[in-house]
């Protein structure tokens, strides 16, 4: 639900939570509230120390669209070459998707810093999950937690990279997760304008009211005049009560059947075994990883060298736009079919991948990429189809998944 008050300004409305956007602020959103506490603040991007909180502001528009309330703003600095700020942001149960475009005229000199996405986080925070940067996947680095120290008067860094983490997830003391993501273009963010390799910062500081999280995709140490265009960066941020937990019903498992070695589902004997089954709660369980087969294009490809080598993974990516053709048959198939009462799905784990054909580019090294995106697509997709049909759950013991508030969002 969208709102506005007697100034414009625009209120995005769900059942325990709303975001607040400026009418005069071409950014944002200037503050999310989660279960009536202010805790997301400050969401920002600029160049040279200069904010989109200074632009001059030519347009903000709100809209709803495929069960999602979208933001639209526009604006651009007073200052230098007139940098265009754009932005959407697309809200949808506990996410927040937004594509940020800053379209750097001619002669724009970048003064140090170029942020995207910079934010604060209010409250008592007891630890963060990290999701590495794609480099530091690709050398072996797994998912970790670190523990956060008690405040103690002076701001101190907890944590830094010079490579763009694919997502942080920061566990306040009251039970809430935040979620914080680079979108599926990590090449864009690690691209730092075209200046050196290695040359972004990403930092999170303690301080007295919680915790900043400074995301920079180019901070070097001089001036740098960037190549005169657009430049595009898509990136999340979700939130969920880990206190709050969804628990699936009593219910009776039916797998989906397959046939031909996996190639398709066999769906004249699922008929019969709905048909058949004497259960009143028959769940069905779709494998999408390990039931059905895939051509080796749909799988991820886990590193430049592994490209440069023809080698994929054992783990799709979603990027590839065959998955979620192939999915959406399926669904629509199963949701015409009597007796469904439920659907668990197993195998959904977003991940890197250098294939660049992913992402209709061509790079003789690979271009990295994460999947998140076509799976919000996908489960966005899902809910609206099926919603008045049965209830859809990802598999709760899939001790693989790491359980990201973004995705667990969509099942409650």
């Amino acid at each position: 639900m969208i709102e506005k008050d007697e100034d414009k300004n625009i209120y995005v409305i769900e059942k325990n939570w709303q975001a607040y956007h400026s009418v005069d602020s071409c950014g944002g959103p200037s503050e999310i509230k989660i279960e009536n506490k202010s805790v997301i603040t400050d969401i920002r991007s600029s160049i040279s120390g200069l904010e989109d909180s200074q632009c001059i502001t030519r347009r903000v528009k709100e809209y709803h669209k495929a069960g999602q309330s979208v933001v639209e703003s526009e604006g651009y600095l007073p200052y230098g070459g007139e940098s265009e700020f754009m932005q959407t942001c697309r809200y949808h149960k506990n996410l927040l998707r937004v594509t940020q475009d800053i379209n750097i005229r001619k002669g724009t000199t970048i003064n140090r810093h170029f942020s995207v996405g910079s934010l604060n986080l209010k409250g008592k925070y007891v630890a963060f999950t990290v999701i590495p940067p794609a480099q530091h996947q690709s050398e072996g680095s797994e998912p970790y937690t670190r523990d956060i120290p008690d405040w103690k008067g002076k701001e101190l860094m907890i944590g830094h990279w010079h490579r763009p983490p694919i997502a942080i997830i920061f566990h306040r003391k009251d039970g809430i997760d935040i979620e914080v993501g680079t979108g599926f273009d990590v090449w864009r963010w690690e691209e730092n304008l075209g200046y050196h390799p290695e040359s972004g910062s990403y930092k999170i500081n303690l301080n007295k009211n919680g915790l900043e999280f400074i995301r920079e995709p180019l901070a070097c140490c001089e001036d740098f005049l960037p190549a005169q265009r657009n430049y595009r960066f898509t990136w999340h941020i979700a939130w969920n009560n880990e206190n709050d937990k969804l628990t699936i019903p009593d219910h009776s498992k039916l797998y989906i059947p397959f046939k031909n070695a996996g190639q398709e589902v066999d769906f004249e004997r699922l008929k019969r075994n709905l048909s058949e089954t004497t259960e009143e709660n028959a769940y069905l369980y779709l494998n999408i990883h390990r039931g059905l087969s895939w051509p080796d294009h749909s799988f991820a490809v886990p590193s430049s060298q592994a490209y440069c080598c023809e080698l994929v993974s054992e783990e799709l990516c979603w990027q590839s736009p065959l998955i979620s053709r192939r999915l959406k048959k399926i669904v629509r198939r199963i949701s015409e079919m009597d007796g469904v009462k439920g659907l668990i799905l197993e195998g959904i784990q977003p991940g890197v991948c250098y294939n660049p054909s992913h992402v209709d580019k061509k790079d003789v090294m690979g271009l990295v990429h994460w999947d998140i995106n076509p799976i919000f697509d996908f489960l966005s997709w899902l809910d609206n189809h099926v919603k008045d049909k049965f209830k859809v759950f990802l598999n709760p013991h899939e001790d693989e998944r790491l359980p990201l508030p973004s995705l667990e969002g969509f099942f409650k």
